[in-house]
């Protein structure tokens, strides 16, 4: 049986809209119900998934990251706010986040990363 695939966008590009579809000016509330998206519709069912609790310690490994392709690693206490933060740059970008069974992953594209190089993989830490 195949696990389902749930993905969820955060940018830094505004998509705030009226009902219509139009653009409309934005008071930073498209921010918080992309972080919102992320925090009920995967960052809680990964942590369910892996019997994790909220704001137990997360390895963060990146891979392909920049201009000039490095990788690394981080470690954060899990909430959906510190896996973003530790995936920001200062500038526009965007995160596209998938859940596929307990697995969480992350891609970013930036300037440095157009074509979404950036890897990123969750592991909860483990004593």
């Amino acid at each position: 049986m195949e696990a389902t695939k749930l993905t969820c966008e955060v940018t830094t590009d505004c998509r705030c809209e009226d009902e219509l579809g139009n653009n409309v000016y934005c008071y930073g509330d498209c921010w918080t119900w992309m972080l919102d998206d992320l925090h009920y519709n995967l960052f809680t069912p990964w942590c369910e998934a892996n019997n994790l609790d909220h704001h137990a310690p997360v390895q963060v490994i990146g891979t392909r990251m920049g201009w000039d392709s490095r990788n690394g690693w981080a470690e954060v206490k899990a909430s959906a706010q510190n896996l973003v933060e530790a995936l920001s740059l200062r500038g526009e970008y965007r995160l596209e986040f998938t859940l596929e069974g307990n697995r969480l992953t992350a891609r970013r594209y930036s300037h440095d990363e157009p074509t979404g190089s950036a890897e990123f993989f969750f592991v909860p830490v483990t004593e």
